[in-house]
């Protein structure tokens, strides 16, 4: 089902089956994070600033899963975290924002749509006119605060 994708267009299903096959590396590197997707094409991500930052806990991953519980219970969590903290979740949200904002910021619907897995004319059709410039400025640089009274726990412990 399509409902659940994250930015870059991967499905949440095809993170959490599929782990990282690769090491992850600094921003503006481009990677195949999750390996190959039900096409069995490759899909290089560019990794942004903003999404090097979130990926830092995991660095040291190079193999694996990130996530080895069922994909069910990972759905919940979500759902949990979304509800404590009163933001509704609209399927594919993140996909959708992805897509409006990364076509905003470069004007590129066939770059946008490499980064999705669409079609440029899917992109363009979709997205055209849905954010400006600066409001993808503003989405692509959302990033975890830094705070200086918490110990950083391994992930993979």
């Amino acid at each position: 089902n399509d409902r659940n994708r994250q930015p870059g267009g991967i499905k949440n299903r095809r993170n959490v089956a599929l782990g990282l096959g690769r090491r992850l590396e600094g921003a503006g590197t481009y990677r195949n994070l999750f390996g190959k997707a039900k096409t069995r094409q490759r899909r290089l991500v560019e990794i942004v600033p903003a999404l090097s930052a979130w990926l830092n806990p995991f660095r040291g991953v190079t193999e694996g899963k990130l996530w080895t519980l069922h994909e069910i219970t990972f759905q919940e969590h979500l759902r949990d975290l979304c509800d404590r903290a009163t933001v509704k979740r609209k399927p594919n949200g993140l996909r959708h924002s992805f897509c409006s904002f990364h076509f905003a910021l470069h004007s590129n619907e066939g770059l946008t749509a490499a980064q999705a897995g669409n079609s440029p004319a899917m992109i363009h059709g979709h997205y055209k006119g849905l954010a400006t410039k600066s409001e993808a400025e503003d989405w692509f640089n959302v990033a975890p605060s830094k705070v200086d009274n918490v110990i950083a726990l391994d992930p993979v412990a």
